[in-house]
């Protein structure tokens, strides 16, 4: 019983809930969450008096306010009644009652879920990101935020093995050897392009919008961003509504972007469940970027932009935008290396070496050559102009080509051919790829022959080219939908030219 007077249910209720299940904990439960039990003075009148059977009444306003949010009526009601009628602890239960089952269905805690059954809302910090190889058995999947790239790991050298042409066992087939005497090609750099929403989402009302966020991050709630000034929630209404106001009005070049993409994201956020993990995970990196500069705004909304609309764009631009978290990972480690100071708030530094206002500089400058996304927002940096002089002033762009090669650098080949595996043989029915399997079979078809384009599903008679891979073949469901072998991958990606030898005469890096 004292497990459920810990999140909040009158102790008396919990009693009589617990006797009525048995005492198992888990029913009793859902029993005071979907249909709390009288209490025993109810079920057992005094002489005279009349049993109880009236339902229980609560305050219709809170309960308007959870079905607006998304929950069942008969679940916000029990919610509400077990909360004693406060609001916030009511979210707490029902988010309590929905996460288990969230977690249930995806094997495990979901990053970004909100933490439950307190008094009062928490958020609950970022599990870290798993390595690559793990997230073949994910079923969501979101690239990390810039903030999440800024503090990752760099300059990780891939291992030497056996040559890539040696025999296909399962020592000579690993991702290591493949990739060893191999290095980025030309077609892995160049302009990020993207189709821009057109249309078609949802029109809300502000009040709508900061609704939906609270239902999936309730400490949204509370929290406040620009310096203190707004709550968050009104800031995500504001943007739905008009834009980022920093960039002018809707039809500036940024907003002429960023406005679309913030509608259609929310758009497709109101058709999932307010604690569908997708959901939590997006809402939740909009709220954090709100507590930074409209900079960041900018660039989070873009980024969860293309994560959502990768699939719809050729082989080639998905292939492409599959590199971006490692550039921008590499440009952080170059900044912090050269910019020392440059995550100290404004009241330490100026708002020209802060990280984030550098990064557009550097972004303003080699965005196209080096494929980097927000273009036009790092055009847009009010502070631009003293941060081109900053990075003037440290020499860092003198020679652009130099620049370049040691961002290059930073970039593993292994990386990106676990990431893109991970991504492609993921077994997952509803997983969110960055890859559209789809179109694997029309582009090898047309680009190299058909008969390497039966390559791209499992066989038996391949069965070592696919060891040590995880999963190393496809579940029954997946048997007829395309499934690479490291070697098929690596053939695929220097057809393209995403890959080439060290040694190729044709190409000296971007520029």
């Amino acid at each position: 019983m004292e497990l459920l007077v810990a999140m909040g249910f009158p102790a008396r209720l919990a009693q009589q809930a617990l006797k009525l299940c048995d005492h198992d904990p888990q029913r009793a439960t859902d029993m005071l969450l979907n249909n709390p039990p009288p209490l025993p003075d109810e079920t057992e009148p005094t002489s005279g008096a009349a049993p109880f059977s009236s339902p229980v009444e609560v305050d219709e306003d809170p309960l308007k306010e959870l079905r607006l949010m998304g929950f069942e009526e008969s679940s916000a009601r029990g919610a509400l009644v077990a909360a004693s009628g406060s609001l916030d602890l009511a979210i707490n239960l029902l988010i309590d009652e929905a996460g288990a089952s969230t977690a249930s269905m995806s094997g495990g805690v979901v990053e970004g879920t909100v933490a439950a059954a307190s008094s009062h809302v928490e958020e609950e910090e970022l599990e870290p990101p798993e390595p690559p190889k793990k997230r073949a058995k994910q079923s969501n999947r979101v690239r990390p935020s810039s903030a999440e790239c800024a503090t990752a790991s760099h300059g990780r050298q891939d291992p030497p093995d056996a040559p890539s042409d040696a025999p296909c066992d399962s020592a000579a087939s690993t991702l290591p050897s493949l990739a060893q005497g191999l290095c980025f090609g030309p077609s892995a750099f160049g302009r990020i392009e993207r189709a821009r929403p057109s249309g078609g989402w949802l029109e809300l009302e502000q009040k709508e919008v900061a609704r939906m966020v609270v239902a999936s991050v309730p400490s949204a709630r509370h929290l406040r961003g620009q310096r203190g000034e707004l709550k968050v929630t009104q800031m995500l209404a504001g943007i739905h509504k008009q834009g980022l106001w920093t960039f002018g009005n809707a039809s500036s070049p940024v907003n002429r972007e960023v406005w679309p993409a913030f509608r259609f994201i929310v758009s497709e956020m109101s058709k999932l469940e307010p604690l569908h993990p997708k959901r939590v995970n997006i809402f939740t990196a909009l709220v954090k970027a709100c507590e930074d500069c409209q900079q960041v705004q900018a660039r989070e909304i873009l980024r969860i932009y293309g994560d959502l609309t990768s699939q719809t764009e050729t082989f080639e631009q998905q292939l492409k935008y599959s590199l971006i978290r490692q550039k921008e990972v590499a440009l952080n480690h170059f900044i912090t290396q050269q910019h020392t100071g440059c995550d100290l708030d404004h009241t330490q530094v100026q708002p020209h070496q802060q990280r984030v206002h550098l990064f557009s500089g550097y972004v303003s400058q080699i965005g196209d050559s080096f494929g980097l996304d927000g273009l036009d927002a790092a055009k847009s940096d009010k502070f631009l102009p003293r941060v081109l002089e900053e990075l003037e002033r440290k020499k860092t762009l003198k020679s652009k080509r130099r620049f370049l090669q040691a961002l290059v650098r930073e970039m593993s080949v292994t990386e990106w051919l676990q990431t893109l595996l991970a991504d492609i043989n993921n077994q997952s029915v509803d997983a969110d790829r960055l890859i559209n399997r789809s179109g694997i079979f029309q582009w090898v078809q047309a680009n190299l022959s058909v008969e390497a384009a039966h390559r791209i599903f499992y066989d038996e008679d391949r069965a070592e080219e696919f060891k040590g891979q995880d999963p190393e073949k496809p579940e029954p469901a997946n048997q007829y939908q395309p499934f690479l072998s490291g070697r098929m991958l690596v053939e695929m990606l220097m057809h393209a030219r995403f890959l080439v030898s060290e040694n190729d005469p044709g190409w000296n890096g971007p520029r």
